[in-house]
């Protein structure tokens, strides 16, 4: 099968749609890409990466069913945009193959909730493969703190659910970094560390600001508060909801619920994701 020249970050697609009489022309392809994933000492890009628009930003809505860079379709030349446009400029001595995934619908959603996480469901390997960039920030925030993270939420979301009535593995992985910069990095879900944070909270799709407090880290009471607050970065709401006396779950949620509870059962057992939280997550992606 003949391949084409593979796409990074900062290549140029073309965008033929116009909102009134201003048309949106395209532009370059910016966030998030394979950051690990250098193709011409640029990151390469990826199905679900958003592109520069005159109007609103675009998405690419294609890339290679059989390469994979950080777990994301790799986009060449000629695939094509959530606006109907398409990729004009690659990496000419990196030639990627295969079918196009096509992910319209999954890119629409990426464009409609501007989330930091991109899904995919392969077929091939029966993997759902879930990544999100988080970054850190605030006074409690440590390398050490992100590192602790990224373990418990992999640790917790990571495992198996059905899909078309077939056992599929989730692979999650969280790239995160710590930023004391002040300025926020493009495609990267913004959490600020701070001591004096008691309760936590997080935007829906890490579209905003979360909150934080660096004790979530070592909790041995409730020690999946971080990865509770990642099932909001995921499109997830609540399953408890407050009472005058403290907290209660919501009818219905099934027990050890990863959206209702932080602490072990009486038995040990963890809070966990379930069936319907994997079926919420792709529903809010796409699929």
């Amino acid at each position: 099968m003949v391949g084409f020249p593979a796409a990074r970050l900062t290549d140029l697609h073309l965008c033929p749609m116009v909102t009134g009489i201003v048309p949106h022309v395209g532009g370059p392809i910016t966030s998030p890409g394979a950051t690990t994933v250098l193709i011409g000492k640029l990151p390469a890009a990826r199905a679900l990466d958003v592109c520069t628009c005159i109007g609103p930003p675009d998405v690419i809505a294609q890339g290679s069913t059989t390469v994979l860079s950080c777990k994301m379709p790799q986009s060449r030349i000629l695939d094509t945009s959530l606006h109907g446009g398409m990729i004009i400029l690659g990496c000419f001595t990196v030639l990627v193959g295969g079918a196009a995934a096509n992910m319209q619908s999954q890119a629409a959603a990426i464009a409609a909730h501007n989330g930091s996480t991109r899904v995919y469901v392969d077929p091939i390997t029966k993997t759902v493969y879930i990544t999100t960039n988080m970054e850190y920030s605030g006074p409690g925030a440590t390398q050490a703190y992100a590192d602790a993270a990224k373990k418990q939420i992999e640790d917790t979301w990571s495992g198996t659910m059905t899909v078309n009535g077939e056992t599929y593995a989730v692979n999650v992985q969280v790239n995160t970094k710590v930023n004391t910069s002040g300025t926020a990095t493009a495609g990267y879900d913004q959490i600020t560390v701070d001591p004096a944070q008691n309760r936590m909270d997080q935007s829906l799709y890490g579209n905003g600001e979360g909150r934080q407090t660096p004790a979530a880290a070592t909790d041995a009471g409730r020690p999946r508060r971080i990865a509770h607050e990642y099932g909001h970065t995921l499109g997830l709401d609540d399953d408890y909801h407050d009472t005058p006396t403290g907290t209660a779950k919501n009818p219905g949620a099934p027990p050890n619920d990863i959206m209702a509870e932080t602490w072990p059962a009486a038995d040990g057992t963890l809070p966990h994701p379930h069936q319907s939280h994997y079926d919420q997550v792709l529903k809010n992606h796409g699929y």
